[in-house]
């Protein structure tokens, strides 16, 4: 018999396979016929995720060693930070994602929702959802790729970058860069390969887990695009879905239709307001994170001492960077555009040929599509391409400060 690993959802599926990798998938949805093998990847995500939390910390520790010193470099503080940040965003998430019941239910919704198809769901609503299932497989790979490359060019570039020979006094000092900025309880240059081996791997695994975890949280987040334009559709086609199920024996089909319909709209309200009861508050630090991020990446770019490898890879990391934030905030705000869409839908339809109880109905649901779905930061605002123009201000302040203070 073959041994099922991954859930049956077509939604989840890439999400699944790219997450599992570092067991950032929640652990239930594996191996649900192979309990013996469910258990080693509930120990083996245990593993990971501790791992990845020390080596976190002993960012932290870099940090502050850095900032406790006489002399504070800011190019060295920024190099820290530029990663930190990000790595302390993912960790946390991947920790609500382990921790929360509520991201366990809402997989669940997901692939119930697949799975508990009705006499609806033909091939052209079908065709609607595998266009978004096509889409955002797309973005997921482009994403990966954005992520994983910078970082396995940095871990090439360092390696083959010859040390700096310096004079202190009498002495001769001899520095070769690392591939990021972490603590280590011995002298990094004097044991500079053992340190190295360690930083590739770490590094490896801070960048996949961070890409992993946005992938993740990119396909949560654009979940509701997939499921409102079929719902437009439905809506638009009101009158040919009653007919259909008339013609199946429906006991009054047009209400019948039209309750599906409440239904699931009303299923797309309740999934959105799930997410920001337990992803809100972190979409806060995200925010502000992504500023000080990007800022702490420009702050790198003087010309003085930079050479042509580390403009190279301060360029992918930008733009790696600059990839995960419109992601994140512009599958938000197609949230917002197509949860709109479904009172447009609704006037398109034909509910001037239902019936009044009906028609009063369906001007509910066009009341309710006046209010738009959003994705929340915390209690400071939404989730919108204006968070980016917002963003991007922010990390103009903090860039203004970096080089007035330093």
């Amino acid at each position: 018999m073959t041994m099922t690993i991954y859930p049956k959802t077509e939604n989840m599926r890439l999400t699944a396979i790219y997450s599992s990798t570092l067991g950032i998938f929640p652990w239930k949805f594996l191996f649900q016929d192979r309990k013996f093998y469910q258990k080693l990847y509930r120990y083996y995500s245990i593993f990971i995720l501790t791992w990845y939390i020390g080596f976190v910390v002993t960012a932290y520790i870099e940090l502050f060693v850095l900032l406790s010193g006489e002399t504070i470099k800011m190019e060295e503080v920024c190099t820290n930070m530029c990663l930190t940040l990000v790595f302390t965003c993912a960790g946390l998430r991947a920790c609500v994602m382990r921790y929360g019941n509520r991201l366990d239910d809402t997989i669940q919704s997901i692939i119930d929702t697949e799975r508990n198809t009705n006499l609806l769901d033909d091939e052209n609503v079908r065709e609607y959802e595998n266009k978004y299932i096509s889409v955002m497989r797309t973005f997921t790979h482009c994403y990966a790729a954005s992520v994983i490359i910078p970082d396995a060019q940095r871990s090439v570039f360092v390696a083959i970058t010859s040390p700096q020979i310096t004079e202190v006094g009498n002495v001769t000092v001899s520095y070769k860069p690392h591939i990021m900025s972490s603590w280590f309880p011995f002298d990094k240059q004097e044991h500079y390969w053992p340190a190295y081996w360690f930083q590739v791997f770490d590094g490896s695994m801070g960048a996949s887990f961070v890409a992993f975890v946005d992938i993740f949280m990119f396909n949560l987040i654009s979940y509701p695009v997939g499921q409102l334009t079929k719902l437009q559709h439905l809506i638009r086609n009101l009158k040919t879905y009653q007919d259909k199920a008339w013609q199946a024996g429906v006991q009054q089909a047009d209400l019948s239709v039209l309750n599906d319909l409440v239904r699931r709209h009303q299923k797309i309200i309740s999934y959105v307001d799930v997410y920001n009861n337990y992803m809100g508050t972190f979409a806060i630090f995200e925010f502000i994170q992504s500023s000080v991020q990007i800022a702490s990446v420009l702050a790198q770019t003087s010309p003085d001492n930079l050479t042509l490898e580390e403009a190279s890879f301060i360029v992918c990391f930008f733009i790696s960077m600059t990839i995960r934030m419109f992601l994140y905030y512009f599958s938000a705000n197609q949230v917002i555009v197509e949860s709109r869409k479904v009172a447009i839908s609704v006037w398109e339809s034909n509910w001037y040929e239902q019936r009044p109880e009906i028609q009063k109905s369906l001007l509910l649901m066009m009341i309710r599509a006046q209010k738009p779905l959003c994705y929340r930061i915390g209690g400071f605002g939404i989730m919108s391409v204006e968070s980016i123009i917002a963003i991007m201000k922010g990390t103009y302040t903090y860039i203004t400060i970096i080089y007035r203070g330093y």
